[in-house]
């Protein structure tokens, strides 16, 4: 999938409210387990990273699919990976 492609996604599941569009209080990171990632759908393996953002819902990203939602959502970050 290209890149703009993916942005596309996820901006259009925050435009329908499949992804939340508020900023997380925090977040977390860790090894995949092959569930599938919020943004892409794709299984995070074992072999990759995924952020967690806990909340009403846990949402589960690989490294690139956040950032892409961080920018459709205007959430760009500030430190807030804990």
């Amino acid at each position: 999938m290209s890149r703009s492609s993916l942005f596309d996604l996820i901006a259009d599941k925050v435009v329908r409210r499949v992804l939340p569009s508020d900023k997380p209080r925090k977040s977390w990171v860790g090894q995949g387990s092959g569930k599938p990632c919020d943004g892409c759908e794709k299984p995070i393996t074992t072999t990759e990273i995924k952020l967690g953002l806990p909340g009403d819902m846990i949402l589960r990203f690989h490294i690139p699919c956040e950032d892409f939602w961080r920018t459709a959502t205007a959430n760009d970050g500030d430190g807030s990976r804990r």
